[in-house]
């Protein structure tokens, strides 16, 4: 999968490092995919303060094909240049040192947020969709960075010994419970989603 930490706060801001609160920064990241015409995240975490964002897909990425689309995923984040109409995308705030890091561990769900020890926060799943399709997504990629071109197919082995997901199988499907929806729901509310 791919990530972006976007982080959120008055501190933040600050520091143009990141958003005010949760509802803004999903509103940057939709205007942001739609402008570069990449598909939404499909799994959203509220990681306490900020929101954690993954693309996920049904196999694994090897990291030699994972790397050049991550740092294209970091290049667009840091200045995604013009839209269709000729229009300056804005660029999107996230923690740089994330984006291309792939031994990079975010913050479990299920945990607590612990940056601030006076204020603990619970670090939620908030929505989890279908996986997407990695060939689309890597060729989208290529179109919009074209200067390191990545591969969108290549070696499909993975983690578990020759032993994956058989061709035809059902992907897992993670359930998210009515407090991770709820969070979801507010936050997109709140940012006109």
């Amino acid at each position: 999968c791919f990530w972006l930490d976007l982080d959120c706060g008055p501190d933040k801001v600050k520091e143009n490092k990141g958003y005010i609160d949760q509802p803004t920064a999903l509103v940057a990241l939709k205007t942001w995919c739609k402008a570069l015409g990449l598909p939404r995240p499909n799994v959203l975490v509220n990681s306490g303060r900020g929101v954690h964002v993954y693309w996920t897909f049904g196999r694994m990425i090897e990291e030699a094909e994972w790397k050049p689309l991550a740092e294209k995923i970091k290049a667009l984040t840091k200045e995604p240049g013009k839209d269709d109409a000729g229009f300056d995308i804005a660029p999107l705030l996230t923690d740089q040192t994330r984006t291309a890091d792939i031994a990079s561990l975010m913050r479990m769900p299920d945990t607590i947020h612990l940056k601030n020890p006076a204020d603990r926060r619970p670090v939620k799943v908030g929505r989890i969709g279908e996986h997407l399709d990695f060939d689309l997504f890597a060729a989208r990629l290529n179109e919009l960075v074209k200067d390191q071109p990545a591969t969108a197919t290549g070696n499909h082995s993975d983690l578990t010994g020759g032993m994956g997901t058989p061709k035809g199988a059902p992907s897992m499907k993670l359930e998210c419970n009515e407090e991770n929806r709820a969070f979801v729901a507010r936050a997109l509310e709140a940012a006109g989603v």
